[in-house]
């Protein structure tokens, strides 16, 4: 086939099919080292080899690795390029996952912003559809100014060659190039299972990864590794990487505080990686919930300028107060954009904490408490509790449904009679058959007594609940009172809250 060929109808798509099973089976034939019968080039297919010309193309792997070497890790598959073969040299960041709480893994977004502002702007970097790191790299590309090949890969099982024929021909007619300044992309069809049946399964089980991460490493012509968990997929990949004889990406591991990665490094540093060390500024060590400290609340007033009687707070007259506790959040504030979040985390800026104590300063500079949905398809609310200050640590427990504590030791304390007054009501626990008949609209101040199995008694938390977001500000200062985890915490809300603030007092009963 000409490479000045488009493919445009079933009849192109049908014969770089062929042509593709022709070289896959007589590889297979002469043992994986290739075939005189196919051209000496067998990188591209069909179509150009320019990546700038916008006419499709494709190939049987990506430039410079061999499509033999392509086709022991990833099967027989082809390569679909929309606006011409890129052959920039590739980049890739490859990760574990990082977990929920990407705001405590500070160190994990320093090497990465690290990694993309040293790309050599001859360079682009691979994202691969569905990998940990994806959005992060597509974010950092954005901001610095990093080219970057998105690789989006077929999911599923094999294809027989009728299928992959009908992929082929669908994605050359509706796939357009990506439209974006920065962003170029190539999309891998799903493995072909032609007479090689058995052969293909074989390669196959060669890697139990997912086929996503195995491209992203299979693409690289650098690898970085951000972070490796132990008989992990990207370790395995890794692993496979430096033992293969066929690959010569070097691969660079940084040294990433929070990471618990150290045998691992160490094993991959014996198959050849290289560490990669990241120096810290003597700023990053300080405590980042103190440093949060600097927030300003555009209310706040001198706590000596406020007088209040020692005799009646939450640790005093627990019976007049109702609590509500913050605790840490997973990802932006509410009615935060996800991508403004994603940029606090890449640039290491100080408000991406998402601690308790961070969500706590939030209320205190917005004199706001935000309402949450507590019942489904009901309106939001801000629930509070009626359990004493004192009895917080006691009662501190760890929900594994909800993914989180209850009775966290940083919050706000108000006084009952206070709220009562805007319309907060205790809510009322019923069984299974009586919430069931309430409609739903109905279940604003309703909750179960306890879970479906009888496990967990809600009825402990004796909650009360607020309509909507909660206007600090309308209340007297003398209502209201913050509590904190730690004399330091304390501290540093004195300088900002026009409140009282107190430390919940330790634990009392037996460990």
């Amino acid at each position: 086939m000409s490479e000045d060929e488009l493919i445009h109808d079933s009849a192109t798509a049908s014969e770089i099919v062929r042509a593709a099973v022709s070289f896959w089976n007589q590889w297979f034939l002469r043992g994986g080292q290739g075939s005189s019968a196919v051209k000496s080039d067998p990188f591209a297919v069909a179509g150009i080899s320019s990546s700038r010309d916008w006419r499709t193309a494709v190939t049987l792997s990506f430039p410079r690795v061999p499509p033999e070497v392509f086709f022991a890790w990833l099967g027989p598959r082809l390569v679909l390029w929309p606006a011409g073969v890129v052959h920039e040299r590739r980049t890739s960041i490859v990760s574990s996952r990082i977990g929920k709480r990407r705001d405590l893994k500070r160190g994990w977004f320093d090497a990465l912003r690290t990694a993309v502002i040293r790309q050599d702007p001859a360079e682009c970097l691979c994202c691969v559809s569905g990998t940990a790191p994806e959005d992060a790299i597509i974010r950092s590309s954005e901001l610095f100014g990093a080219r970057r090949l998105r690789i989006d890969v077929a999911p599923g099982g094999n294809a027989s060659e009728a299928e992959l024929v009908e992929w082929l021909e669908l994605k050359a007619r509706v796939q357009q190039p990506s439209g974006l300044l920065l962003e170029d992309v190539a999309y891998v069809s799903p493995a072909c299972q032609p007479d090689i049946t058995d052969q293909s399964c074989d390669a196959d089980r060669k890697c139990q990864s997912p086929v996503q991460d195995t491209a992203l490493v299979l693409a690289a012509e650098r690898i970085v590794g951000l972070s490796c968990r132990a008989e992990g997929h990207v370790e395995s990949l890794l692993k496979r990487h430096l033992q293969d004889e066929q690959r010569n990406a070097p691969v660079l591991l940084a040294t990433v505080a929070e990471s618990e990665s150290a045998a691992v490094s160490q094993s991959l540093v014996s198959l050849g990686a290289v560490p990669w060390l990241l120096g810290r500024a003597d700023v990053d060590g300080e405590d980042r919930r103190t440093a949060s400290s600097n927030t300003r609340s555009t209310r706040a007033r001198s706590p000596e300028s406020i007088c209040f009687s020692v005799s009646d707070g939450p640790l005093q007259v627990s019976d007049e107060w109702l609590s509500h506790w913050t605790r840490p959040r997973q990802g932006p504030w509410a009615e935060q954009r996800d991508e403004e979040f994603l940029d606090e985390l890449i640039l290491g800026c100080q408000t991406a904490d998402r601690s308790a104590f961070a969500a706590l300063l939030r209320i205190v500079a917005q004199c706001q408490i935000t309402a949450s949905r507590s019942v489904r398809n009901a309106d939001k609310t801000v629930s509070f509790t009626a359990v004493p200050l004192s009895d917080f640590r006691d009662r501190r427990v760890y929900r594994r449904h909800k993914q989180r504590f209850d009775f966290e030791p940083w919050g706000i304390a108000v006084r009952k009679a206070a709220l009562e007054t805007c319309g907060c009501c205790a809510v009322t626990y019923v069984d299974r058959d009586t919430y069931d008949n309430v409609a739903e609209g109905d279940r604003l101040f309703q909750q179960l007594n306890s879970d479906d199995g009888g496990r967990i008694d809600w009825s402990q938390e004796r909650e009360w609940r607020y309509a909507g977001n909660l206007d600090l500000s309308g209340l007297d200062a003398e209502d209201i009172c913050v509590f904190v985890d730690t004399h330091d915490e304390a501290t540093a809300l004195r300088a900002v809250a026009p409140w009282r603030v107190v430390q919940v007092p330790p634990k009392t009963k037996p460990a």
